[in-house]
């Protein structure tokens, strides 16, 4: 019975999880592509109609757990590409209703086998809260992480390609561009940050703000870098090929560097499963047989002795 009970309770929050992970990702979803897909049929309206209604439940539970004054979180929404006006409410939402869902999910388990809810009950339930409340802050930190990488990885070879287009007479923001129509069809974050990017320039905005823009997107230090090299050059007349060029180089060392660093963590990563599940399993295997002959031959020989 208490493996039933706790396989239960391990299916509940897996499927929490799986919902929780697969709704916020819908629903911060981007607003461009969501109007298209609406447009397609009929039933894709209707199902709209239902996410709106969800969106508005989100939004009108946000204000009990909502911090006004914390931008950290609208920051890193930002981060993870989620940009919708209401993405903050919506991500409060969240936090709210997964704080009583996931308690209620596991209240039935535990009265189906305690028949009442005792201390232990209420300590399980008060952990399930807790787990629920910050979901939405993993699954956020997550996926910044993940968006993040994926632009460390894309801008060696993208600065690269602009490095040629510049040196080949392009302007910078011609290059940009050329670079970002070349790029379409992959579902690459720097990609839609260059866009982005080159939608503020068209609509007037100066180079440096648009850049500066651009960082504030998306927090990668490398592009922190790359937007004060390319306001200090344009300030002093310094080449611009020449700055990327040297940029490059220097990121290609740096990514180098990174994954030599998480090639050095993985003996550390290995220990904790050597000496939990691995070591365990060799010393029972080799020290096994002897332990079952000496407790078979030698254990009853000097019980006899003495």
């Amino acid at each position: 019975m208490t493996t039933i009970y706790f396989a239960l309770i391990g299916l509940f929050f897996a499927l929490i999880f799986a919902i929780a992970w697969k709704g916020m990702t819908l629903i911060m979803a981007d607003p461009l592509r969501h109007r298209l897909d609406r447009l397609q049929t009929r039933h894709e309206a209707q199902a709209d109609k239902a996410g709106g209604r969800l969106t508005r439940l989100l939004i009108g539970l946000a204000r009990y757990t909502a911090d006004k004054g914390n931008h950290t979180i609208q920051a890193r929404l930002n981060y993870a590409g989620w940009r919708a006006p209401t993405a903050l409410a919506l991500f409060y939402g969240c936090k709210t209703i997964l704080l009583f869902l996931f308690p209620l999910f596991l209240l039935p388990p535990m009265l189906i086998k305690l028949h009442q809810v005792d201390s232990h009950a209420l300590l399980w339930m008060l952990i399930a809260a807790t787990a629920g409340f910050y979901l939405p802050n993993f699954v956020l930190s997550h996926t910044v992480g993940k968006r993040q990488r994926d632009i460390f990885n894309s801008i060696p070879n993208t600065i690269e390609l602009v490095t040629i287009s510049v040196e080949a007479g392009l302007g910078l923001d011609a290059a940009i561009m050329r670079v970002a129509k070349s790029m379409q069809g992959q579902d690459s974050a720097l990609r839609q940050e260059f866009e982005i990017l080159l939608t503020e320039l068209n609509a007037a905005i100066t180079r440096e703000s648009a850049l500066r823009n651009l960082v504030a997107r998306t927090g990668v230090e490398e592009l922190q870098t790359l937007t004060t090299l390319l306001i200090q050059a344009d300030r002093f007349g310094i080449s611009v090929g020449e700055s990327l060029r040297a940029y490059t180089a220097m990121l290609h060392v740096r990514r180098q560097q990174r994954a030599e660093e998480e090639a050095a963590k993985i003996a550390v990563k290995l220990l904790f499963p050597l000496v939990l599940s691995i070591f365990p399993v060799l010393i029972m295997v080799l020290i096994g047989p002897g332990g079952i002959q000496i407790y078979r031959i030698l254990l009853p020989t000097l019980a006899g002795q003495s």
